[in-house]
C-alpha cells in the first residue's frame, strides 16, 4: 500500500512538471504569435511613405520652403511622429514640420525616426533627410547670347557651361536644360527668324532635383528696308539722297560705306549698275538694291517750224519691270519726215520693228514672249525731211530685269 502511494505521488509530480512546460511553451507560442502579428501590422517602408525619389532617403531643396512631412505618408496609414537625436536638427525639425533653411547644407544627411501606431502597435522607420544646395548663379557672360538679334540672322545652338554642386557629399555636375520661349527642345537652338520684331524669352533651368533659373529677354529686330524706289539714276543728279527705314544706319556703294546719305550720281559711269547696302542703327543689314546708271533723257528744243533737227536720243539701258519708270525704249526726236526701228537680239534675230515714234520696245518679242535681260541691238533708219537722204544710226541696249 505504502509502495502503491508513492508510485502516484511520482505520478502527479511528472504531471505538474509536465503543465509547467506546456505554460511555457504556451507562452513562447503567444509571444511568437504577438512578434508575428506585430510585424504583420506595420507596412512595409515602399508601401508606407510616397516621397519622390526614395523611401527612406529624403532630399529637400536649400530654398523650397518649410515642408509638412505628414504629406508623403500615403493615404490610409495614421499619422505619426517624425523626430530627431541630432543637434542639427534642433531648429530644422518641430514636430512633423521640416524647414530646410534652418538645416547645413549638403552633407550626407541627418538621422530621422518616423513612429507611428497601428491597432496598439508601435511602427518605426529610420529616415535619413538632406538638403541639397541651391544651385549658383549662372553666368550669363559665358552663354554664346547676345542681347539683340536680327530677323535675317541664321538659326544656331545655344551652348551653356555646366555647374557643379554638392548633394548627399558627392559633388554633383549638371548640364542646364535651355527653355526657347517655353519650349525645352534638347539640344536647343535658337533662330531669329521665327519671332521677328519681339521679344524672346529664354530661361536657363539647372539643378539637381533643385531647380534654378536665369531668364534673358533677347530683342528680335526686323529686316530694314531702302525706300528708295527709283530703278535708274541719271547722270545729272550730283546729291541724290538715300532713305531707310528704321533711318540713322550707314549706306554702302558697291560694298563700300558713305559717309553720309547721298550720292554723286555724275561721278558714275552710265550704262553700269551700281548696289546700295543699308544697316541700320541695329546692325541689321537691308537687302542691296540695284541702280542702273544712265545719261539724263534727251530734252528737246522747241518747235522752230522747217528747221529739221537729227539730234536723236535711244537709251542704252531700261528695266521693263512695270514700275512705269523706264520701262520702255523710244526714239527720242524731233522734226523726223520717217523712221525704221529695229531691236535684234545677240544672234541676229528680229524682236521689234515700227516705224511710228510714238510706238517703244517693252521688252517683249513679236509674239508677246517675254525676253531674257541682256544686251540687244538696234537698227535705225530715218530721213529728216520728205527729199532728204536716209540716214542709219546703230547701237546697243542692255536689258535689266
Amino acid at each position: 500500500m505504502q509502495k502503491e502511494k508513492r508510485t502516484l505521488g511520482t505520478m502527479f509530480g511528472i504531471r505538474k512538471i509536465e503543465m509547467k512546460v506546456a505554460k511555457i511553451l504556451l507562452s513562447t507560442m503567444l509571444s511568437l504569435i504577438a512578434t508575428l502579428n506585430l510585424a504583420a501590422q506595420c507596412p512595409d517602408e515602399n508601401d508606407l511613405f510616397n516621397f519622390y525619389t526614395n523611401s527612406t532617403s529624403w532630399s529637400f531643396c536649400e530654398n523650397e520652403g518649410i515642408t509638412n512631412l505628414e504629406q508623403f505618408i500615403q493615404n490610409g496609414f495614421p499619422i505619426g511622429t517624425f523626430t530627431s537625436n541630432d543637434p542639427a536638427m534642433a531648429t530644422a525639425l518641430i514636430g512633423n514640420v521640416f524647414d530646410p533653411s534652418q538645416a547645413p547644407i549638403g552633407g550626407i544627411g541627418f538621422n530621422v525616426e518616423y513612429e507611428m501606431n497601428i491597432n496598439g502597435t508601435s511602427c518605426i522607420y529610420n529616415l535619413t533627410l538632406s538638403v541639397i544646395p541651391q544651385s549658383p548663379e549662372l553666368d550669363l557672360n559665358t552663354i554664346n547670347l547676345n542681347s539683340s538679334y536680327c530677323e535675317e540672322e541664321s538659326a544656331f545652338g545655344i551652348t551653356v557651361p555646366t555647374v557643379t554642386i554638392d548633394v548627399n557629399g558627392v559633388s554633383q555636375t549638371v548640364t542646364p536644360i535651355v527653355s526657347i520661349n517655353g519650349d525645352n527642345t534638347i539640344p536647343p537652338v535658337y533662330d531669329p527668324s521665327v519671332n521677328n520684331g519681339t521679344t524672346d524669352t529664354i530661361v536657363y533651368i539647372y539643378g539637381f532635383g533643385c531647380v534654378t533659373s536665369d531668364t534673358v529677354f533677347v530683342n528680335v529686330n526686323e529686316t530694314p528696308q531702302i525706300n528708295n524706289t527709283e530703278d535708274t539714276l541719271f547722270t545729272d543728279q550730283l546729291a541724290y539722297v538715300l532713305e531707310a527705314d528704321p533711318a540713322g544706319g550707314d549706306f554702302f556703294l558697291n560694298g563700300t560705306q558713305l559717309t553720309n546719305d547721298t550720292i554723286d550720281v555724275s561721278t558714275l559711269t552710265a550704262g553700269t549698275n551700281i548696289s546700295i547696302g543699308y544697316n541700320d542703327p541695329n546692325g541689321c543689314e537691308a537687302e542691296p538694291e540695284t541702280f542702273v546708271i544712265a545719261e539724263p533723257p534727251l530734252i528737246l528744243p522747241p518747235d522752230t517750224g522747217n528747221i529739221a533737227f537729227t539730234n536723236i536720243f535711244i537709251p542704252n539701258v531700261f528695266t521693263p519691270n512695270e514700275d512705269q519708270l523706264n520701262d520702255i525704249v523710244y526714239v527720242r526726236a524731233d522734226s523726223l519726215f520717217s523712221l525704221n526701228f529695229k531691236i535684234f537680239d545677240r544672234w541676229g534675230a528680229k524682236v521689234f520693228e515700227t516705224e511710228d515714234q510714238n510706238t517703244g520696245w517693252d521688252g517683249y518679242d513679236g509674239k508677246g514672249q517675254k525676253l531674257n535681260a541682256g544686251i540687244y541691238f538696234y537698227q535705225l533708219l530715218y530721213k529728216t525731211e520728205e527729199e532728204g537722204a536716209e540716214q542709219l544710226k546703230k547701237g546697243d541696249i542692255n536689258l535689266i530685269r
